[in-house]
């Protein structure tokens, strides 16, 4: 009989809960409050001879900028940078 209860108990608890979840979609409105929504623009750009380049200051409509010049670097290939060592050693198991 205890179990019983436990599931009535459980039962009658989402049978409550679940039309309360349902209600409360309707309740809230899904509408944009933003007044000045606009997109960010995040990057650098290389710069042709010249050392790192970061200028601060403001656009047309008021807004802090930050721009940033960094000079392009020299691809190097990964493989050129391995050290390949061979161990021609090849007894086994070690006798002396």
């Amino acid at each position: 009989m205890r179990h019983f209860s436990l599931i009535a108990a459980l039962f009658l608890a989402a049978v409550l809960l679940t039309p309360t979840s349902g209600l409360a979609q309707n309740k809230f409105k899904n509408e944009d409050t933003a007044k000045n929504r606009q997109d960010n623009v995040f990057g650098t750009r290389t710069t042709e001879g010249e050392g790192p380049v970061t200028t601060f200051g403001t656009n047309e409509a008021g807004d802090t900028t930050i721009d940033s010049h960094q000079p392009k670097k020299e691809e190097t290939d990964w493989y050129d940078k391995v050290i390949i060592a061979v161990d021609p050693d090849v007894r086994w198991p070690v006798r002396e």
